[in-house]
């Protein structure tokens, strides 16, 4: 019996020794960005041309409508930054939503007898699932406005996947988060599918964090898989002094369109993370937007 448990503990620790040599030969490095400040110049010509152009969540949702796919990244864990997604969630007029939230899809029948009955407990496991981003309340709005939201799905891979994977350096969220979204682009004609997650998830283009293939965005991916560009559009959300363009909102909330007059500025001023493959605005998302100061941190 000593001998099997010598030799199962040898196999172990060979695998381990074989899985840090792999990772070391062949994962990606991550370069953390700099953080980049607006010199005083740089920030008073944007405020310029910002000037008259922050849109509010009226204005933003009569923009969105009539999209067929809305990505809307966030800055996680920030419940004002939730806030205004169901805010705007609420303020766009006419088709009936199905949301796609960054959950594992573990969580989706929990959320489904939640949305069926309303019990409390199902909601009560959703705050308590150890894996989950804190979506309970978008849940729960949207559990109260089933005039408005139609279904809502948890579209990421769950943690255990998200491991393995990571492990091996090769990352499959966004092909798996992209190719849910679909599914529901699918299924539910004439709905907006809207897919409400992390920043990064919701680029157009580039690579984010490691410049490898497999940390391409799941906007780019909808976009490689018959999405037209036309069709799909990407919200970020970020709030006060998180960002360096802030400043050129003066404290503004609102939105702002990534049109003629702002694609070219670097991507840097608005993302902060880095990213490959791209420089300007415009190649990653159309919209951007300040929802203020914050109010709490879950």
């Amino acid at each position: 019996m000593k001998k099997i448990l010598l030799r199962l503990l040898l196999a172990a620790i060979s695998m381990l020794a074989l899985l840090f040599v792999y990772r070391l030969a062949f994962c990606p490095k991550i370069v953390v960005a700099s953080r980049i400040e607006l010199p005083p110049r740089t920030a008073y010509a944007l405020e310029e041309k910002l000037a008259g152009d922050i849109v509010d969540n009226v204005e933003l949702g009569e923009a969105i409508k009539d999209k067929k796919i809305v990505l809307i990244g966030e800055t996680h864990f920030q419940d004002k930054v939730m806030s205004y997604f169901t805010d705007l969630m609420g303020k766009i007029p006419g088709k009936k939503i199905v949301l796609n939230l960054e959950l594992p899809e573990s969580i989706q029948n929990t959320i489904d007898a939640y949305l069926e009955t309303g019990d409390e407990k199902y909601l009560s496991s959703i705050k308590a699932c150890s894996e989950c981003l804190p979506y309970y309340n978008i849940i729960k709005w949207c559990r109260d406005r089933k005039d408005k939201v139609e279904r809502v799905f948890a579209v990421d891979e769950n943690q255990s996947r998200i491991f393995l994977m990571r492990c091996v350096c090769y990352d499959t969220r966004n092909k798996t988060m992209a190719g849910n979204i679909l599914k529901s682009y699918r299924k539910y004609p004439g709905r907006l599918i809207l897919f409400y997650g992390g920043q990064l998830h919701c680029l157009l283009n580039g690579r984010y964090l490691y410049d490898v293939e497999n940390r391409t965005p799941a906007g780019k991916l909808l976009l490689q898989n018959g999405i037209g560009r036309n069709d799909l559009t990407s919200i970020l959300l970020d709030y006060n002094n998180n960002f360096p363009a802030s400043r050129a909102w003066k404290g503004s909330i609102g939105a702002v369109r990534i049109n003629n007059g702002l694609r070219e500025l670097p991507v840097n001023f608005f993302v902060r993370d880095t990213l490959y493959g791209v420089n300007h605005a415009g190649e990653v998302f159309d919209y951007y937007v300040n929802v203020g100061n914050l109010t709490g941190h879950l």
